[in-house]
């Protein structure tokens, strides 16, 4: 809903960009995108999923699923957003299928 690029950014997210084609601006875009997750994995150091899951449905939604005290890996069966669900099984799949090509435990 109005993501734009390849790190499917906001608007609110990135104001420097001075107009849409710095949101197609792939050394941009990349750059700005990695630097909202890191904010995400930083602010939720617990779990890298919940970083995930914030940079697709916002903070303050996956404070409201924490709070409901069910395993992280069960509650990625019940998020709200199919999107957001779809979203971070791909991404945490990759990440798994990254780690073993690179031989890292």
């Amino acid at each position: 809903v109005g993501a734009k690029g390849i790190m499917q950014l906001m608007d609110f997210v990135y104001e420097s960009f001075y107009d849409d084609k710095d949101y197609f601006n792939l050394y941009k875009n990349i750059n700005a995108g990695v630097k909202h997750i890191r904010k995400y994995l930083d602010y939720f150091p617990d779990n890298q999923a919940y970083g995930i899951m914030a940079y697709n449905a916002g903070p303050g939604n996956v404070e409201k699923w924490k709070r409901s005290n069910i395993d992280w890996e069960l509650y990625l069966e019940m998020i709200p957003f199919r999107e957001t669900r779809i979203f971070v099984k791909r991404i945490l799949r990759n990440y798994y299928y990254y780690r073993i090509l690179l031989n890292e435990s």
